[in-house]
């Protein structure tokens, strides 16, 4: 990572899926060619066969790391397929974007991530969607989750 020349190139994965269509993920990798991967994360397969990500182009726009609020997240897609466009109108709850980084060299061991974010609001053209990524808000969620009550802990009643 820190050498000043290297052969290797990091490659990050988008995968764009919808609640109501989950077998069918949008795969793009940040490369010139396509990227096979079962994304090992901690000795354990995200996916148990190798998936196809497409070659091609994104841009990422990383909030700032200031301040003790939640940033949102750019991302830019080009718009060569018509699927990317069809899966944001169609989608009933707002689409799930996972990243990681890997290797080209060793695509199957994630380096950094898995990253969960949620697509709140997305614009297209004909040429470009660009949309706006969120991170799950774990500050606001309850906790605990459930109430004592009888329903949930019959036992303490």
């Amino acid at each position: 990572m820190y050498s000043q020349e290297t052969e290797d190139v990091f490659v990050l994965l988008l995968e764009i899926s919808n609640e109501d269509d989950p077998a069918d993920p949008i795969r793009v990798a940040l490369d010139s060619s396509n990227l096979y991967s079962k994304l090992t994360v901690d000795g354990t397969n995200t996916h148990s066969a190798a998936v196809t990500f497409a070659g091609g182009f994104f841009r990422i726009e990383l909030p700032e790391e200031a301040g003790d609020n939640i940033s949102s997240v750019r991302m830019s897609i080009d718009n060569v397929d018509r699927a990317i466009v069809t899966a944001i109108r169609n989608a009933n709850e707002p689409p799930e974007v996972n990243m990681w980084i890997v290797l080209r060299s060793t695509p199957d061991v994630v380096e950094a991530g898995p990253y969960f974010l949620v697509l709140e609001s997305a614009t297209y053209d004909a040429t470009t969607v660009t949309g706006e990524l969120a991170f799950e808000d774990v500050t606001n969620r309850r906790f605990p989750k459930h109430e004592f009550t009888p329903h949930f802990t019959p036992s303490l009643f």
